[in-house]
C-alpha cells in the first residue's frame, strides 16, 4: 500500500523529492526498472553534483537495463542548465561505460579530445551515441505503464462537441450570457474570453445568433459564471489555426494555440516539432510580421534560415513594390552572403534610382565591390565619400579603407602613403602603424619594418606585430615571404573600430541593449541584433542611458553595466565619437568588476574585469581630466592584492598616491604587488602612465621597484636622473613579460597537438608544471592543471 501511494504521489506531483522516495522504495522491494525510471526523473530536476553516491547507482541501473538513451536524454534535453561540473561527471561516465563494454579505443579517443580542450558537452554525447542497443524489455514494460499512467492522470479530454452557445452580448457594456447543452445559463464579462477570434466575433455580434464555445464554470457573488471562455473547435481546426498565426509571424499565438493541441493529444502529428521551433523563432526580435512578401522573406531570412527562398520572396517584394528601398538593400546583402556579390552589384545598379538615400547605396556598393575584388571602383567610391567628410574621426575610417583596397591589389607604395595619411589623423593607431610594417617589409625594406614593430612591441603587447616581425624575420633568412602573405590575409585587415581584445569583442557582440526601446533594434542577415534608430534616436537614448546609469551608482553594478555596454554599442553604431564609445566601455567593464566583487565571485574575475576596463580606456584620445571609473577601477586593481574584502566599492575611494602607499605597505609579500603593478603596465598604457610616475616620484618607492626589476634580471641606471631612466627598464619589462606570454601560448598549442601516449604524458606534465609557474592569475594555473 505504501508503494503505491509513493508511485501516486511522484506521478501526480512530479517533485524530485517524491521520485527519489519511490526510487529508494522501489530498490527495497526488488522493483529496480521503476527505480531506474525514478532516478532518472531525480536527475532531469536536480544537480548530480547533488547526490553522487545517488549517481553511481543509477549508472549501475542503467548498465543493468541497458538504459544508456538516458544520458543521452539528460545531457541534451534537460530544461535546467547543466553546470560544468556536471558535464563533467557525464562525460566520465561515458567514458567509463564505453571501457566496461569493451570499446577502449573510442574512449582513449575521447579521453585524448578532451585534453585538447574541445567542447566537453559535444565529447559526453559523442560518447553516448557509441552506448549501442534499446533497454531491456522489462525496462520497457515499466516505462510503458508508467506513461500509461501519466496519461491518465494529466491529459484532459477533447470535448466532442461545443459546452454551450452565447446567445446575447451587450457590446457597450461588456458582457453577455451563454447557456449550456442542459439549458443553465452563465454570465460573462469580456476579460474571461481567452480566444481573438471570438473576440472579433462578439464586436459584431447580432441578435439572435448563436456562437459555439467551450469554457469552464465558476460560482460569482450572483449566481454562476462562463470564465476561460473560446471558440470550440476541433483538433485539427487549432493545429490549422496555429500553423495560420505562424505563416504570418504571430509566433506566440501560434505557440499558444499549439499547446492546446499537445495538452488533448501529446502525439499529434507535427505538433511538437512545431512547438519547438515556434519557441525559438519567437525569440528572434526586431522581425516584422504580416503575410505581404517582404514580411515573410525577413522571417525566412532570419528565423528560418532559408536564405535562397528569402532570395526568392525578396524579389516578389520589389516586384510588388513592397518595402521596394529595404526590399532592394537586403536583397543585395543577402546575395553577397550567398557568393554572389557580381548579381548584388547589377541589381544595385539597375534598381538605383528607387533609392532615396544614395550615400547609403553608395556604402553598400563599397562592401560588395570589395567582396567581388573589384578594389578600384570601391577605392573611386571612397575618394567620393572622403570628399564629404564632415570630421577627422570619418576622413580617418574612409582612408583607412581605402588603403586596405590598395593592400588587397598589391600595391603597397599607395597603400603605405595612405596608412601615413591614417597615423597623422590618428597618432596611437597601432593597427596602422602594424600594416605600414607590412607593407615596408613586402618592398624588402626589413630594416624600416622591424624598427616599426619594435616601437609598438616595446610600448604594447601586441601579438600581431610579434607574429609579424617573426616572420619578416623568416623572410630576411629564407627569402620566402609565405608567412608574410598569410598575416597580410589574416590580420592586417582589422576593423578600423579599434584593437579590442577577443574577451572585450565576445560581451560587446553579445550586448542585450538593456534599456533600449525593442523598436530601436533589428536584427541582421546573420540574425545579429543591430541598433537601427537615427543619429537623433541614439542621442536622446544615450542620453537615458547615462541618466540610468548614474542614478545607480554602485548600489546594482551588474545592471549599470548593462546600460553603460548598451550606450557603447549605440555609439559605435550609430555615433561619431569614439572617444564616447570608449568611455562607456570603461565604465561598463569597471562596473562589472564592482558586481564581481559584490557578488563574491572569484578574485581573478574581479582583476579581469577592472584590468579589461584600463585596457579600454587606452582608446580614449587626449582624455583630459582622467574619467572617474577608470582611477576606480585602477585603485580597486591594487588593492585586490589584499583580497576581496579590501577593495574598496564605496563612491569615495583613496587616491591613486594613497593606494600605492597603502597597498606597498601593508601588503606580506611587496612582490606581489609589483607583479600586479607589472602585468598593468603590460596591459594599460594608461595605469603604466599613471603608476610609474607616482613610483619616479617617490624615493622610497622608487627604491623598491627599482629592486624588483633587478630581482626579475632586468638591468637599471646606476643613478635616476630623469623619468626616462626610470621608465626604460619597465619598459624592457614589458617586453621581456610578452615575450614570456607568447612561449606560454606556444607551449600549450603544442601541448594540445601531440599524440595521447604514456611518454607524452611524463613530458607533458613537466611542461604544464613550467607553464603554471609562468602565469600572473590563480584561475589561469587551475585551468591548466
Amino acid at each position: 500500500e505504501a508503494f503505491k501511494l509513493y508511485e501516486e504521489a511522484a506521478i501526480h506531483s512530479q517533485k524530485a523529492l517524491d521520485w527519489f522516495n519511490l526510487a529508494v522504495l522501489a530498490l527495497k522491494n526488488g522493483k529496480e526498472e521503476l527505480a531506474c525510471y525514478a532516478l532518472e526523473e531525480v536527475f532531469h530536476q536536480i544537480r548530480i553534483i547533488e547526490e553522487q553516491d545517488t549517481w553511481y547507482i543509477y549508472v549501475g541501473l542503467l548498465r543493468k537495463f541497458n538504459n544508456y538513451p538516458a544520458l543521452s536524454r539528460l545531457c541534451d534535453k534537460v530544461k535546467r542548465k547543466l553546470s560544468e561540473d556536471e558535464i563533467v561527471i557525464l562525460l566520465e561516465t561515458g567514458i567509463y561505460l564505453l571501457r566496461r563494454i569493451g570499446k577502449e579505443q573510442q574512449a582513449i579517443l575521447l579521453v585524448r579530445q578532451w585534453v585538447q580542450g574541445q567542447p566537453l558537452k559535444s565529447l559526453a554525447l559523442e560518447a553516448f551515441k557509441q552506448l549501442e542497443g534499446l533497454p531491456t524489455e522489462s525496462y520497457q514494460q515499466v516505462v510503458s505503464e508508467i506513461e500509461r499512467k501519466k496519461k491518465e492522470k494529466f491529459q484532459p479530454k477533447l470535448p466532442q462537441q461545443p459546452q454551450g452557445h452565447i446567445y446575447t452580448y451587450k457590446r457597450d457594456r461588456n458582457f453577455g450570457f451563454l447557456r449550456d447543452l442542459k439549458g443553465n445559463k452563465y454570465f460573462f464579462h469580456r476579460s474571461a474570453i481567452i480566444d481573438e477570434m471570438l473576440l472579433n466575433r462578439l464586436a459584431n455580434f447580432t441578435p439572435g445568433e448563436q456562437i459555439p464555445v467551450v469554457f469552464d464554470k465558476a460560482q460569482g457573488p450572483k449566481g454562476p459564471i462562463a470564465i476561460q471562455i473560446s471558440l470550440y473547435r476541433t483538433i485539427d481546426e487549432m493545429f490549422g489555426l496555429a500553423v495560420d498565426y505562424a505563416e504570418s509571424g504571430e509566433y506566440s499565438k501560434a505557440i499558444a494555440q499549439i499547446r492546446q493541441v499537445l495538452r488533448f493529444n501529446p502525439n499529434y502529428p507535427n505538433a511538437n516539432e512545431f512547438y519547438e521551433r515556434w519557441r525559438e523563432y519567437a525569440r528572434v526580435s526586431g522581425v516584422p510580421r504580416g503575410s505581404n512578401p517582404y514580411a515573410r522573406a525577413k522571417r525566412v531570412q532570419l528565423i528560418e534560415k532559408d536564405l535562397e527562398r528569402a532570395v526568392q520572396l525578396l524579389r516578389e517584394a520589389i516586384a510588388k513594390r513592397d518595402n521596394v528601398e529595404s526590399a532592394i538593400k537586403d536583397l543585395a546583402g543577402l546575395l553577397t552572403q550567398l557568393g554572389r556579390p557580381q548579381e548584388a552589384i547589377e541589381l544595385l545598379e539597375m534598381n538605383r534610382k528607387k533609392i532615396q538615400d544614395q550615400q547609403s547605396l553608395d556604402n553598400i556598393l563599397v562592401t560588395i565591390y570589395q567582396k567581388a575584388d573589384q578594389y578600384g571602383r570601391a577605392i573611386a567610391l571612397l575618394q567620393k565619400n572622403l570628399e564629404r567628410a564632415s570630421n577627422e574621426q570619418k576622413k580617418a575610417q574612409i582612408l583607412w579603407q581605402i588603403a586596405t583596397c590598395y593592400l588587397r591589389q598589391e600595391d603597397y607604395v599607395r597603400a603605405q602613403k595612405t596608412f601615413r595619411k591614417v597615423l597623422r589623423l590618428r597618432p596611437d593607431n597601432i593597427a596602422a602603424k602594424r600594416n605600414i610594417a607590412l607593407c615596408l617589409s613586402k618592398r624588402e625594406r626589413y630594416n624600416e619594418a622591424e624598427r616599426i614593430l619594435n616601437e609598438i612591441l616595446d610600448t604594447y603587447p601586441d601579438t600581431k606585430a610579434a607574429e609579424l616581425l617573426e616572420a619578416i624575420t623568416q623572410a630576411r633568412a629564407t627569402g620566402a615571404s609565405v608567412k608574410v602573405d598569410e598575416i597580410i590575409i589574416e590580420t592586417s585587415l582589422s576593423e578600423f573600430s579599434g584593437e579590442l581584445s577577443g574577451f572585450t569583442q565576445f560581451f560587446l557582440n553579445r550586448c542585450d541593449f538593456q534599456g533600449v526601446a525593442p523598436d530601436r533594434i533589428k536584427g541582421d542577415e546573420q540574425g545579429q541584433d543591430r541598433y537601427a534608430g537615427s543619429e537623433k534616436d541614439a542621442k536622446y537614448d544615450i542620453e537615458q542611458l547615462e541618466d540610468f546609469a548614474r542614478k545607480l551608482g554602485t548600489r546594482r553594478p551588474r545592471e549599470r553595466s548593462g546600460y553603460y555596454l548598451s550606450a557603447a554599442r549605440i555609439s559605435k553604431e550609430a555615433a561619431d565619437d569614439t572617444n564616447q564609445f570608449y568611455r562607456y566601455l570603461c565604465r561598463s567593464f569597471a562596473s562589472r568588476g564592482d558586481a564581481a566583487v559584490v557578488e563574491n565571485k572569484p578574485l581573478d574575475s574581479v582583476k579581469t574585469w577592472y584590468c579589461e576596463s584600463l585596457t579600454i580606456y587606452d582608446g580614449v584620445r587626449n582624455p583630459g581630466r582622467d574619467e572617474q571609473d577608470a582611477v576606480n577601477a585602477l585603485v580597486r586593481f591594487l588593492y585586490s592584492t589584499l583580497g576581496s574584502t579590501q577593495i574598496p566599492i564605496t563612491p569615495k575611494i583613496p587616491s591613486i598616491d594613497e593606494t600605492l602607499e597603502e597597498v606597498l605597505t601593508r601588503h606580506p609579500q611587496r612582490e606581489k604587488v609589483f607583479d600586479a603593478i607589472a602585468y598593468l603596465v603590460l596591459r594599460s598604457r594608461y595605469a603604466a602612465n599613471r603608476i610609474l610616475n607616482r613610483l619616479y616620484a617617490k624615493s622610497t618607492l622608487q627604491a623598491l621597484a627599482l629592486e624588483y626589476l633587478n630581482k626579475r634580471g632586468i638591468s637599471t641606471p646606476a643613478s635616476v636622473k630623469r623619468l626616462d631612466d626610470f621608465i626604460h627598464p619597465w619598459n624592457e619589462l614589458r617586453r621581456k613579460t610578452f615575450d614570456e606570454m607568447r612561449a606560454v601560448s606556444n607551449e600549450l598549442q603544442f601541448l594540445a597537438n601531440i599524440e595521447l601516449t604514456t611518454a607524452w604524458l611524463e613530458n607533458a606534465i613537466e611542461r604544464v608544471k613550467d607553464i603554471v609557474s609562468r602565469l600572473f592569475f590563480d584561475l589561469d594555473r587551475q585551468r591548466t592543471l
